[in-house]
């Protein structure tokens, strides 16, 4: 008696735990990537979109935000236009299935990727990892505002006797999801 007690609910959290599991892929596939380094504000040396694509495939998600509907759906409308990302400087990049979005150091007269960029670099963190100073002189800083969700990474070391900043070094992946 006790053992079949036991079968069933073994049986019963094995089923639970595949339902959950569907859930949660079922999230993931509905979902945006976005990919950026976060050593250096502006360089002259381009960056090609290949780097990025191979860094999705080895990176895992550090944090998971959370967007309204209406900046969810904007994103994924614009990476369903048809946009050339083969010859772009690619600071930025953004993957939602098989649509792919390259955001570059500098954007020329299109205030629409200028809004895009700026949105998406405030909300996924990309300010975060550079002092107040040199968020100041990002160009998109400069036209849109200082982020208000700013908070720069920074590291509580008793060692140090105080806090330093994070190490600037490497990429960070992180993923846009909707409400």
């Amino acid at each position: 008696m006790n053992m079949r007690f036991l079968v069933k609910i073994i049986i019963i959290s094995m089923m639970c735990s595949c339902t959950a599991h569907t859930n949660k892929e079922q999230k993931l596939s509905d979902s945006i990537c976005v990919i950026f380094n976060r050593e250096i504000i502006e360089t002259p040396i381009p960056i090609p979109i290949e780097k990025f694509r191979q860094k999705n495939n080895y990176l895992k998600a550090q944090d998971t935000i959370v967007l309204s509907t209406n900046e969810y759906q904007m994103i994924d409308s614009f990476m369903k236009s048809n946009y050339n990302l083969e010859n772009i400087d690619c600071r930025l990049y953004l993957k939602a299935g098989p649509r792919e979005l390259c955001f570059p150091d500098q954007f020329g007269k299109d205030s629409l990727l200028d809004k895009l960029c700026y949105l998406v670099r405030c909300r996924c963190g990309y300010y975060n990892y550079f002092t107040p100073e040199d968020v100041k002189l990002d160009a998109l800083v400069r036209k849109y505002g200082f982020p208000k969700s700013y908070k720069y990474k920074l590291l509580n070391d008793s060692f140090y006797n105080g806090m330093y900043p994070i190490k600037r070094k490497g990429s960070i992946k992180v993923l846009f999801v909707h409400e």
